[in-house]
């Protein structure tokens, strides 16, 4: 019995350290993107500095929550997060052993209707760019445009 326990333990002390490892893999992923997306970016410095100062935590510019709160998104940044959390059929891989796909961290990217996206079921995951269209009273609708299996 002990023996049981012990193989148990040991098995998903395994399984929670390769899912900590594919959240450091998709993190780094989104690191990565941000910073190309902000080295693409050719603006004189000064507005740089002007521009940092009105970006919200999770990179929105006042300019397109204003835009989304006009389409009827009263909290754009928790409202986009948690509908494209609900769109688990955009996710093309399967979940493993009886598991379920889901999204884990999600990043709006600044000034686009896109989001970054890392998703996995505990044993295999990916990471996810999609867009988004916000009709006018609120209504999300989602489209993945490139997936990657992490």
């Amino acid at each position: 019995m002990l023996t049981v326990a012990l193989v148990a333990v040991v098995a998903l002390v395994v399984l929670w350290q390769g899912a900590e490892r594919r959240v450091l893999q998709a993190e780094s992923r989104v690191r990565a993107v941000r910073d190309s997306l902000s080295a693409t970016t050719h603006r004189p410095p000064a507005l740089d500095t002007v521009t940092a100062a009105r970006v919200t935590s999770n990179g929105l510019s006042e300019a397109k929550l204003a835009e989304l709160r006009r389409l009827g998104l009263a909290d754009p940044e928790r409202e986009l997060e948690e509908s494209l959390r609900g769109q688990v059929a955009l996710i093309p891989m399967e979940g493993t052993s009886g598991s379920r796909m889901q999204f884990f961290h999600v990043v709006l990217l600044p000034s686009s209707n896109q989001a970054w996206a890392y998703f996995e079921d505990g044993h295999v995951g990916g990471t996810m760019l999609v867009d988004y269209k916000v009709e006018s009273g609120g209504a999300i609708a989602w489209r993945r445009l490139w997936w990657a299996e992490l």
